[in-house]
């Protein structure tokens, strides 16, 4: 009987590093066809040709082309998460860790553009699903329901992650008095983000119509950096 448990132990753990390792496989395809025909050509049909899998077989590994969209944001987010981290060191100043911060989002933006695409693919998918979760919350399908819901709080999980470093970075310089007091981290965190998100991808947009671009960009990127430090500047 110990034998018997040991074999079905062991035959549980290959199917799941099989399962792992398929979904790995088309998560990779799916990065491939991104690169290749752009994120609004990509297909199930397609994917399913890529890897050499039926169209049914997919679904048994991912719920929609959304689920997929998702799980690139999340690996983005992560990418993200750690950068941060590594970013932040204790024996500096609040304000030096809120600008190690703003420097390592800008890193991310202008050299990992795949991912910082996979946000905005993300972002839209997780509309998609949440409308999709309504539509079957009036059919009574429970199962699919709990299933879309599980994709969008793993998400969310890994968002909360990202966010959570950026709003305590900002609180610490607050504590510190190294940047005003007069706002909350939270908002803080929302309009300095918005504002290098908004100033970044525009920033973009221009280097793909002037390929001259770049060195103004930087020079852009120094003064609004120098911008926003003065705008957080501690008044005594």
């Amino acid at each position: 009987m110990v034998n018997s448990l040991k074999r079905s132990i062991s035959k549980t753990e290959k199917k799941k590093i099989k399962h792992a390792r398929v979904k790995k496989t088309i998560l990779l395809a799916f990065k491939e066809i991104i690169d290749e025909f752009g994120a609004e050509n990509v297909t199930m049909n397609l994917l399913a040709e890529r890897t050499a899998l039926s169209r049914a077989t997919l679904y048994n590994y991912f719920e929609s082309k959304e689920d997929l969209f998702i799980k690139l944001g999340i690996e983005a987010y992560d990418i993200l998460t750690k950068k941060f981290e590594k970013a932040t060191v204790k024996s500096k100043s609040g304000i030096e860790n809120v600008e190690a911060l703003g420097y390592a989002f800008i890193d991310f933006h202008t050299k990992q553009f795949f991912y910082r695409k996979a946000l905005d693919y993300a972002g839209e998918s997780y509309k998609k699903i949440n409308i999709q979760i309504e539509r079957l919350n009036s059919e009574k399908d429970q199962l699919k329901m709990e299933r879309l819901k599980k994709i969008l709080q793993n998400f969310e999980m890994h968002e909360m992650q990202f966010v959570k470093i950026w709003t305590f970075t900002i609180q610490q310089a607050i504590d510190d008095q190294t940047i005003r007091q007069d706002l909350s981290a939270p908002i803080l965190a929302m309009t300095i983000g918005t504002l290098m998100t908004g100033l970044l991808d525009e920033l973009l947009n221009r280097s793909s119509l002037m390929p001259n671009f770049a060195q103004a960009s930087q020079n852009i990127i120094e003064i609004v950096m120098d911008f926003i430090k003065k705008g957080l500047k501690y008044e005594k």
